[in-house]
């Protein structure tokens, strides 16, 4: 990560900003590497705006961001679908339809992945047939597939370790999902999102906020 900014580099318009990815780019085994914390409490600290932009839920970027880091001006979590501020409240937010996760049940529960989802603040695993986890989603609680029906969900994640397994259900899922989610590929995970709130939107809403 290449970053030296000054004052004096920056342009009329104001202050720089800088869009972040967090695992695969700062992110590695769970922990930002002190090269990549330097570069960002240099950003930070010219004066410069940092926004992470993450699949991940709130409380998994909770478990990576500690306070050794700079505190961002917003967060991106669930792809879009919650902006926070700095603090990890949020600030705007757009949950799943509540008809999507039964059919996404449906269509996985006998498939070797494993199965998440996700409130605002918990993660939970509805169950895991795929023989193993990923520091990705470090943390989560175990619940039933009825009682997840129930809640506000905004990430509906799955490990699918299989290549062909994962291209095979990416369609299917797109299929299914139709209007109500997009499906986004995320190193070994399928992320179900909801339509409407993606990225691009996400960060466009950090400037109006």
């Amino acid at each position: 990560m290449d970053t030296d900014p000054t004052a004096a580099d920056r342009r009329d318009h104001g202050p720089d900003v800088l869009v972040c990815d967090l695992d695969g780019t700062i992110v590695f085994d769970g922990v930002v590497p002190p090269a990549e914390a330097d570069a960002l409490w240099a950003w930070t600290e010219a004066g410069n705006i940092l926004v992470l932009d993450t699949g991940k839920s709130v409380d998994a970027t909770r478990r990576v961001w500690g306070r050794d880091l700079p505190r961002p001006d917003y967060v991106i979590a669930f792809t879009g679908a919650v902006i926070t501020d700095g603090d990890l409240v949020p600030l705007s937010v757009s949950a799943h339809d509540p008809s999507l996760f039964p059919d996404v049940f449906r269509v996985v529960r006998d498939e070797r992945v494993a199965l998440y989802a996700s409130t605002i603040e918990r993660d939970y695993e509805v169950f895991n047939a795929a023989g193993t986890h990923s520091m990705i989603l470090p943390a989560f609680e175990p619940a039933e597939a009825d009682w997840v029906s129930t809640q506000e969900l905004f990430g509906i994640p799955l490990l699918v370790p299989d290549d062909d397994d994962r291209d095979r259900l990416e369609a299917r899922l797109t299929s299914v999902a139709g209007p109500r989610g997009v499906v986004h590929r995320n190193q070994i995970f399928l992320d179900v999102v909801p339509r409407e709130r993606r990225r691009v939107w996400a960060c466009a809403g950090c400037c109006r906020i």
